[in-house]
């Protein structure tokens, strides 16, 4: 890992801190104290606890995709695309020998 790398993903891990920090400091007394009961059950900080919830959440809220499905069917295209230039590029080479 480079040095230009090291300070980027420092400066992510310290934005993605001061959101949480804010986020933290935004909810209501209930939801910190429920927070904080779910730290002390996962052994771990309020704050990663958010974290976890809100990576689950954001996660569940993006659409399956199906990738091996759209690689069958791009197959297929490539194949006949293929097979379109191949045959002109035959087409081509047979005029330019003639």
């Amino acid at each position: 890992m480079t040095v230009p790398d090291r300070v980027r993903e420092a400066a992510l891990r310290e934005a993605k801190d001061a959101a949480v920090r804010e986020a933290m400091g935004r909810l209501s007394p209930g939801t910190v104290h429920a927070l904080r009961a779910a730290a002390k059950l996962r052994n771990s900080t309020p704050e990663e606890v958010l974290r976890e919830e809100l990576r689950d959440y954001v996660a569940s809220q993006i659409p399956y995709v199906d990738v091996e499905g759209i690689i069958r069917n791009m197959a297929g295209i490539f194949y006949t695309a293929g097979y379109a230039v191949g045959t002109l590029k035959g087409w081509i080479s047979r005029d330019e020998d003639s």
